[in-house]
Order: structure tokens, then sequence, then C-alpha cells
């Protein structure tokens, strides 16, 4: 018995072989893409159909999805075809005719909106991939049994045959290695995150002994500006600017005591003038103020030295 012919044995009761060769034997050029029987290529105008059949086919709905960008009112923008016939899936559905159904309604132009293309779901080939042994082509063991010995054998049997052989054992290593290898990379990942935490919670800390700082700071700054001497000019400044203002009050008050006839003409005199002089000599020296808080400190000039005493000279 071949590789091939014990394979085909050990699936006798997969649904999706079957599936797979109604498929194959009833949409032409069609070819099956997976030994496990799950993916079937059918050709189609313009490019190609995959149908995935899941483990637990014909229970679970296939899914049907194209390998090259296809604009259709049947194909979202991943590729995949939603037609209507696939929502009311039950295992009793026949495969071959909805599959049908998709390359017709495929082949038929619509008028479907522009959507975004995907690439192709096909893995670009990888020059980092691992390289798995071969499969043989025969197993001395099977072979070496008997017709009665295989239908005997059970499921038990049939595992300890193939774990016996050096192909799998060398893939067993492989796959050890592998697990190895990511949980080396986990641990050094959660160490890495263990660290970045502690390193959030030191800088969470550091931000909130600023905001202390920079409210003591705060506190201080508004505390010494309270205590900082008044500007004595400024203060001067305002103070003969409102007596201005109280001099003008008093010098028209005066006149409107003049003009509705309160006083005679010298009393008049005596007080306007008197007010008007206060008022502008308080304007003057609130003006003086101001220059002299503004103006830049005078810096005294060293002293020259004295001139060489002049000599005459007599020719």
């Amino acid at each position: 018995m071949g590789i091939r012919d014990w394979k085909s044995w050990l699936r006798r009761d997969d649904p999706r072989e079957e599936a797979t060769e109604e498929l194959v034997q009833a949409l032409p050029g069609s070819k099956s893409a997976a030994e496990d029987f799950s993916l079937v290529d059918v050709p189609i105008q313009g490019g190609t159909l995959r149908v995935f059949l899941p483990s637990r086919f014909p229970h679970d709905k296939p899914t049907l999805q194209l390998l090259q960008p296809t604009r259709h009112e049947f194909v979202d923008r991943y590729n995949q075809v939603k037609y209507p016939g696939l929502d009311n899936w039950s295992h009793k559905t026949d495969i071959v005719s909805v599959v049908r159904e998709v390359v017709e309604a495929l082949h038929k132009p619509t008028a479907a909106p522009a959507v975004e293309t995907r690439p192709s779901l096909e893995r670009p080939p990888s020059d980092r991939s691992i390289q798995a042994p071969a499969v043989p082509d025969r197993i001395d063991a099977v072979e070496a049994m008997s017709t009665k010995e295989l239908r005997c054998l059970d499921e038990d049997g049939v595992r300890d045959l193939v774990e016996a052989l050096p192909q799998v054992t060398v893939m067993s290593q492989m796959l050890a290695d592998l697990r190895n290898t990511n949980l080396e990379s986990a641990e050094r990942v959660r160490a890495q995150r263990e660290a970045a935490s502690i390193k959030d919670a030191e800088a969470q800390a550091l931000r909130m002994r600023l905001a202390d700082d920079a409210a003591a700071y705060e506190a201080l700054l508004a505390r010494a500006r309270t205590l900082e001497p008044a500007d004595a000019l400024a203060e001067a400044a305002r103070a003969y600017e409102a007596r201005a203002r109280e001099c003008d009050q008093t010098s028209l008050a005066v006149l409107d005591r003049w003009q509705d006839g309160k006083c005679d003409r010298p009393t008049f005199l005596e007080e306007y003038v008197e007010a008007r002089a206060a008022h502008h000599e308080a304007r003057v020296l609130a003006k003086l103020a101001e220059i002299k808080r503004t103006r830049p400190p005078l810096t005294r000039e060293s002293p020259r030295p004295p001139l060489p005493p002049r000599t005459r000279s007599y020719g």
C-alpha cells in the first residue's frame, strides 16, 4: 500500500474529500489545493475562486474567496463572496449547486461601486521559511503489515506508526525548539513590560513631585510680591493725578457759582486762579514723577584728568 493510498484509507470518512471530488468532477478545471481536502480552486473568467471547506463541514458553511481583486456586488473589500445562498446554509445544502450559482453570478456584469482592492491571499515566498522534511513515499512498517493487521489497526496504532517516522521526530524537535524560542521571547517581553511599568511609576511620582514644587513656588512668589515695597514714585504720580482732578473740579465749581451770581467777581477770580494754579502744579508734579520713575538710571562718568598746563612759546 502506497503512502497516498494509506492516507486515503485514513480519511475515508472525511466529508470534505467527498465534496472535493464532487466539485472537481462537476466543475471542469477545478483541483484540490490542500492534502486535507480543505481547499478547492475553481477556475472562473479572469481568475480563480477558492473554496474553503472548514473542519466541521458540512455543518459549518464554506467560505468562498477570489484570489484576485474583483469588483462585484457579491464581493466585499476582502475579496470574499457574500452570496445570498450561503446565508441559508445547512448540512443538507449541495455545495456543487452553490458554487455553480456563484460562478454564474460572477460571470454576469454588475455595476459595483468602487472599493479598495486588496492583494491576493497567497503568501509571498520567504527566504527565511523553514524547510520541512520531505514526506516519504512509503512506510516500511505499513508495507510489512498484512491486510488483516491493517484492518485491525486502530487510531492509537496509526499514531504510533506515524510518530516513529524519522521525519515526524525531526518535526517534533523543531516544534519543541519553536516553543522554547517562544517561551524565551515571552519571558523577555514580560521583563520589558515590568521594567516599563516601573519606569512609568517613577515618572508618575516625579510628575507629582514637580507639580507640588510648582505649587509651592507659586505660593512663595505670591507671598514675595505682597512683601515687595511699594513704588514711591508711582504712588506719588497717582496722588498728584488725583490732586489735579480734584483742583479741576474745584475750579469748575467756582465758575458755576460765579455764573449763577452766587459770588462777586473779585472772589471768583481769587478762588478760580488759585484752583487752576494748584491743578497745573499737580499735573506738572505727576509728570515729573512719571518721568523719573521710567527713565533709566544715570551713570556717573569718571572725572576727566586735568589738562596739562599751557605753555607760552615765544617765537
